[in-house]
Formats: structure tokens, C-alpha cells, sequence
């Protein structure tokens, strides 16, 4: 329960689901995020109401997809790799780590390959001298990266940001993060009847009836009568996403970075009861230059991230505010949901859902569009986000 800043003083439940992203209603699928505690996900028991089916997670059911995903995304790194290779399948996710774990194998390989030419750091004080880049130009692309990195790139699970540049790192190429715990490297999943693929633009999906659905998915570009797209859309007066300009080391070499992201975006205003479907999502990312220069995640030790907001919603202002802290390792790519009114963890896929008080139900019953103009945003916001190993520190705040 959460207690509003309001005159009358009532309270308003705050509860939490999980990934009913751009939900329409025959296709695509939302998901619940309680605080049930569901059975261990047995591969060989068919109740657990899934099956691997060429390559892709096939659910036979909505509920099912809710019970398992509920457990899937709460598995830590070691216990998803166990799962998935026990069950023959391999998430976007694991890909993504893979290539993390490898890109740094790669650097500590390159760091001792290199030690006596101009690329080593006792060598080499400029990534910009001539000495240096006479070096980096004879390099083989197999040094450049690692095999993990070049296969993912090249089937379109990540992407380039600022390619070309001095900036230059990878994200997913999916629209959004939330899928990558239970999409294949195609962006498939099936739930009951339906074929979904996620892609860079949105979600695009199909009635199942055999082994060419997947390939009419695949290879469509337009919307048709058997598949139907559907693009992510901001709304109007949603904040969205706000990041820290990334915060560096000054050193000329091997170069650290942490940069902070947080999100408050609307899913949906539901116009019979009025209630508002958000994110409140936090994402933090620390990346180091390895020996030729490029941005990779890192081990970036010990993170610290703090956090405080106030966001007001509806006509007459319901508001809600909390704090929340972190503090640990393994955080290089770090994200996470929030309770905006408890500052409780919740998983980065959860959203959230907040009841109107009578008031804001009397001015909008019947006219929800009265309501759209009050949308949820931050009356105040402060993120930092720290890494302890160069003392560089990432801040947000009051982003508008």
C-alpha cells in the first residue's frame, strides 16, 4: 500500500506486473509479476507448459507464459546457463553475456600478444600518435574482437552505437531490453497460437500453424492479413528515458566510463477504471577501453547507485516518492525496476499500476482524455551512479 500526498489522505495500492508491453488484445501477450513463488521450471514435465520448438520458446498457454516467465527472469547468470543449455535453448540474454565474458578474455589474450609493440600501454601513451595507429592498422580483425562478438553482430542480436567513432560500443538491437531473457537470436517466442518476433521497431506476430510460420516471420517486412506489427509509441507527454552524459577517466589510456539511465514512460491510461500502466526503470553501464582502444564492458568493482524522485500523475496531483540504494559488483550492465512509491527492487521488466482517488475518477469518468494532459513525471530526480575503482560519478538530475 502506498500512502498519496493528498488532502484526504487515502491510500491507493501500488501493484507491480511484469511485461504486458503494447499488449492489444488477441495478440500480444501481458504477463503478472506477483510475489507467488512458482515451482521449479522442469523441462522433461510437460506442466510446466512449455516446450523448446526450433529454437524458440513455445508457451501453450497465457498463464503459463506468465508462471514462467516469473521464474525465468529471476535466475542469476549461472543458474539460466544450466537451464538453458538443460532444455536446448539460448536467450538473447546469455548471448549478450557471452559476448561481455569473451570481449574481456580477449583483452586480458591481446594485453600479453601486444606487450612489446606500440600498442602496450608501457609503449603507448596516445591513441592518437602515429606510432599507435601504425600498430592498431596491422592488427587482424580477429584480434579486434572475439569470435562471441562478430557472430552476434553479424545475426543482428546487437548493434553498433556511435560506430565509427571514439565512442563506439554495442547494445541489443531489439526495441527493448525486457525481451532478452526469453527471445532466441531471431526475437522469437510463442504463446498459445501465436508466433511473435521482436525486432529493432517493434513486434511483429502470427497465428501458428507449422514449421512456416517462422519463415513467413522471418522474412515479412509489411504488415499482411496473417501477420500483424505493432511499433512501440511514445506517448506524447511521457517523460521516457533520461541518461547522464557518460563520465570518464582522464588518463590517456585505457580509459573507464560510467554513464546512468533512468526511465518514466506510460503504457496505458485504462479507460474504464482510469488507472495508469508505467515504467519506472533504472539502467546503469560501466565500460573500459581495452588495449586497441575500444569500449567494452568492464569489471568495474564496486558500483554505487542512489536514488530519490517525487512523480505526480492525474488532475489533482496523487504523488509519489521514495529512495533507493545499491551497492555491489557485477554491474557493468546493470538494470532494474523500482517501486515508485516504496523505492522496493522489483525486476527491470516489472511496470506498474496506480488507482485514481475519487476525485481524479469523477473528472475523468467518462472523458479519460481529460486525464492524458497529467501524466505521470518527476516534480524532482536525483540518480548517482559511482564506480569506486576511478571515483567517476554519474549524475541525473531534475532532468527537464
Amino acid at each position: 500500500m502506498i500512502k498519496s500526498k493528498t488532502n484526504n489522505d487515502m491510500k491507493y495500492k501500488l501493484n507491480k506486473y511484469v511485461l504486458g508491453i503494447f499488449v492489444f488484445t488477441t495478440l500480444l501477450t501481458g504477463c503478472d509479476k506477483n510475489e507467488d513463488q512458482f515451482a521449479s521450471i522442469e523441462p522433461q514435465k510437460n506442466e510446466v507448459g512449455y516446450l523448446v520448438r526450433d529454437g524458440y520458446l513455445a508457451f501453450d498457454s497465457r498463464e503459463s507464459f506468465r508462471k514462467s516467465i516469473n521464474k525465468i527472469v529471476n535466475q542469476s547468470e549461472i543458474e539460466r546457463n544450466k537451464w538453458e543449455q538443460k532444455i536446448g535453448f539460448v536467450s538473447q540474454q546469455r548471448i549478450a553475456e557471452n559476448v561481455i565474458n569473451e570481449e574481456l578474455k580477449k583483452d586480458s589474450i591481446n594485453r600479453i600478444k601486444f606487450a612489446d609493440t606500440d600498442l602496450s600501454p608501457s609503449k603507448n601513451t596516445d591513441y592518437n600518435s602515429e606510432a599507435f595507429k601504425k600498430a592498431l592498422s596491422l592488427v587482424s580483425k580477429s584480434d579486434l574482437h572475439s569470435n562471441a562478438y562478430y557472430e552476434a553482430l553479424s545475426k543482428g542480436v546487437i548493434k553498433l552505437i556511435d560506430e565509427g567513432t571514439e565512442n563506439e560500443y554495442w547494445d541489443f538491437s531489439v526495441f527493448s531490453s525486457c525481451y532478452v531473457n526469453f527471445i532466441n537470436e531471431d526475437g522469437l517466442y510463442a504463446v498459445a497460437d501465436t508466433l511473435y518476433q521482436v525486432t529493432n521497431n517493434g513486434i511483429k506476430a502470427i497465428k501458428y500453424s507449422d514449421s512456416s510460420s517462422k519463415i513467413t516471420i522471418l522474412n515479412v517486412t509489411k504488415p499482411s492479413n496473417n501477420v500483424k506489427f505493432r511499433s512501440p509509441i511514445q506517448k506524447v507527454n511521457s517523460p521516457g528515458v533520461f541518461s547522464s552524459p557518460w563520465v570518464q577517466s582522464t588518463s590517456w589510456l585505457l580509459k573507464k566510463r560510467i554513464r546512468i539511465s533512468v526511465e518514466l514512460t506510460l503504457q496505458y491510461l485504462i479507460v474504464s477504471t482510469l488507472n495508469y500502466e508505467f515504467f519506472h526503470r533504472v539502467h546503469s553501464e560501466c565500460q573500459g577501453q581495452n588495449i586497441l582502444g575500444t569500449w567494452i564492458y568492464d569489471d568495474c568493482g564496486t558500483v554505487k547507485i542512489d536514488g530519490s524522485w517525487e512523480i505526480s500523475m492525474y488532475r489533482y496531483p496523487q504523488l509519489y516518492s521514495s529512495s533507493y540504494s545499491f551497492t555491489g559488483n557485477d554491474a557493468n550492465n546493470y538494470f532494474f525496476s523500482v517501486s515508485p512509491g516504496s523505492g522496493a527492487l522489483a525486476y527491470y521488466e516489472s511496470y506498474f499500476v496506480v488507482q485514481p482517488n475519487s476525485a481524479n475518477f469523477d473528472y475523468g469518468n467518462g472523458w479519460p482524455e481529460r486525464q492524458l494532459a497529467y501524466q505521470p513525471y518527476f516534480t524532482h530526480c536525483n540518480w548517482t551512479a559511482n564506480r569506486a575503482d576511478e571515483g567517476l560519478t554519474a549524475v541525473i538530475h531534475n532532468p527537464y
